[in-house]
């Protein structure tokens, strides 16, 4: 008797994915109704969960960059070489990562004064 194969475990790419062809039916779907208030109400659910997805992704990202700076024993310089991103923008993500560990609001981060000199 065959065993039967489990399907390959679903990566975040692969989510991804099926979030984005849900985005495209759903902004087909609104483009579709005949009604403009009717539109712009679910225009407006949409972009505000967008939103949404987008800060918890930052947040994500975040946690993640600080999770290897600490592993690695990184400054945020060094980071930012081994992330191929800007020391301003390690330091903004490294901030942003404690001040949510600290329990902060997870709102934008204001930019840092410039040590890049």
């Amino acid at each position: 008797m065959e065993r039967v194969r489990r399907p390959a475990r679903i990566t975040a790419q692969n989510r991804i994915t099926v979030m984005t062809n849900a985005y495209e039916r759903a902004v087909h779907e609104i483009r579709s109704s005949a009604d403009p208030e009717r539109r712009y109400a679910e225009a407006t659910l949409l972009a505000a969960e967008l939103v949404r997805l987008a800060q918890d992704a930052g947040a994500l990202r975040a946690e993640a960059a600080l999770e290897i700076a600490r592993q690695g024993g990184m400054s945020h310089r060094e980071l930012a070489k081994r992330l191929g991103i800007s020391p301003t923008m390690a330091d903004r993500l490294l901030r942003r990562a404690r001040d949510n560990a600290n329990g902060e609001a997870a709102g934008p981060v204001e930019p840092a004064a410039s040590t890049d000199r």
